[in-house]
């Protein structure tokens, strides 16, 4: 029996039910495949994501704690580094500047 649709092109053989079959299951495979790497891309973006959050929140501590270090030992490079010092002698407990 043979269909025909305007515009469309008759096929220019049968395709038996085997070689059907075996087209079938390939694409079957072929999107079961692609699906595999869709959800293996997205767990791998998933990771990315945490790791670049760990990252920024570490970032985040590091200028905190950096920024405490500095306001801690500021009035001290003040004294250090003046042009002219205030102090000639700075003791605190047992150290001993200048």
């Amino acid at each position: 029996m043979t269909f025909s649709t305007p515009g469309i092109k008759a096929p220019s053989g049968e395709i038996d039910d085997n070689e059907l079959i075996t087209t079938l299951k390939n694409l079957i495979d072929e999107r079961t495949d692609l699906r595999r790497k869709v959800q293996d891309l997205q767990e791998t973006a998933n990771l990315a994501e945490a790791a670049n959050e760990e990252m920024l929140e570490s970032t985040k501590k590091f200028r905190e704690q950096l920024s405490e270090s500095l306001v801690s030992i500021w009035p001290l490079c003040l004294i250090i580094f003046a042009p002219e010092p205030r102090v000639r002698a700075i003791s605190v407990g047992p150290l001993s500047l200048f």
